[in-house]
């Protein structure tokens, strides 16, 4: 070897001697994933009348509105809007006692993304079960049966902690059987919330380039190495 190659061959390890060095599997163990709080309502008998008395609320406004003075072309309101905000004034004192049924069926998810692998994973399991599930012959009902599963099982995973309308927590025994009871008693669009919850935090694309992106400064003192991770604005 050439004097010069040596002296080349030194200089790289001396280069390579400076450089700071970490444990790929370390640094992995300091990934995170966002959460986000969601939450539910159990009563829905009280919710739906609560509906009607809005509705009604504000059909009954509406009528008012043609009786009051300057509208009806008078100096003063009608005896007929006496008789309709008197009746507005009756639903709005049960409005707010249905609004308080209400709020004491809420309970608050606290929910988190899950990894990638781990959704694959849950997704493989339950597809490979409802294959085998004999008892379920029509393949439409497999599907569906493998889609609850999955998603039982990944809320079950991604639910963090819940806390009732009394301040009470549980944040353990959390499992995929409570999970489908659950799905089973609340109202459709109600159990819905979580799945949307569980699904946009777990595929939050975008997440770190909007994070980014808000950041003018970072993104002009950045810009060619975004470029380079394909994240560029």
């Amino acid at each position: 070897m050439s004097e010069l190659n040596e002296k080349a061959v030194e200089a790289k390890v001396e280069e390579l001697k400076g450089e700071e060095s970490f444990d790929l599997a370390d640094v992995l163990k300091g990934a995170s994933y966002p959460t986000d709080e969601v939450s539910i309502f159990l009563n829905g008998e009280k919710a739906h009348e609560l509906n009607a008395n809005l509705e009604e609320i504000s059909e009954l406004s509406r009528q008012a509105l043609q009786y009051t003075a300057g509208n009806n072309g008078g100096v003063a309101d009608s005896p007929e809007k006496e008789d309709l905000d008197e009746q507005i004034s009756e639903l709005e004192i049960r409005q707010r006692l249905l609004i308080a049924d209400v709020l004491k069926s809420r309970l608050t998810f606290t929910v988190r993304g899950a990894a990638p692998e781990q959704w694959k994973l849950i997704i493989k399991k339950w597809t490979r079960k409802s294959k085998k599930a004999e008892d379920i012959e029509d393949e439409q009902e497999r599907i569906d049966w493998a889609n609850e599963k999955i998603d039982a099982e990944l809320l079950a995973k991604t639910i963090v902690k819940i806390v009732d309308a009394n301040g009470k927590v549980q944040k353990s025994g959390i499992t995929q059987e409570k999970i489908e009871s659950l799905r089973g008693t609340v109202l459709q669009s109600e159990f819905a919330k979580l799945l949307e919850a569980a699904n946009t935090l777990t595929f939050a694309n975008g997440l770190f380039h909007n994070a980014i992106a808000s950041d003018s400064a970072f993104l002009s003192e950045h810009s060619a190495v975004l470029d380079n991770a394909g994240i560029s604005s």
